[in-house]
């Protein structure tokens, strides 16, 4: 799967990556000259108008997310846990936890990532079961 660019008024199509792996789960930059977009167990971006790819670092998840002011890039990391939800600076990419999830009961999930200019909106999943006892009964068939 790649990431191509659709121009509505003149139906063209260009073609922004060719990376080897699956692109998915795009998400425009606000200013809209920036595409991120998860692949091979990493975060990216890339110029809206083409260009290089840029790694962002390496992600658990498959979505990747702009703040509204697209300083930040939102992404999930459950590396062996319940995780956090991370905020990358795209220019820098430095890594900061926006989230302290350690210790609670359940995970985040991996299907949904939002945010507004105040919240971060993610989900959060837990396994809920029963232990069930029953008697052995010898049967003469």
């Amino acid at each position: 799967m790649d990431i191509w660019l659709l121009t509505v008024n003149s139906g063209e199509l260009e073609r922004l990556t060719t990376d080897p792996g699956d692109e998915m789960n795009p998400d425009w930059a606000p200013d809209g000259e920036w595409i991120a977009f998860r692949s091979q167990g990493r975060s990216w971006r890339i110029p809206a108008r083409c260009g290089e790819t840029e790694s962002l670092g390496t992600t658990s998840s498959g979505f990747a997310r702009f703040s509204r002011d697209g300083q930040s890039l939102y992404v999930i990391n459950n590396d062996g846990g319940a995780g956090n939800v991370w905020a990358i600076d795209p220019e820098t990419k430095v890594r900061r936890a926006v989230t302290k999830l350690e210790g609670r009961i359940g995970a985040l999930g991996e299907i949904a990532l939002a945010t507004d200019a105040r919240y971060i909106y993610f989900t959060w999943s837990v396994d809920i079961g029963d232990i069930w006892v029953a008697d052995v009964v010898d049967r003469e068939d």
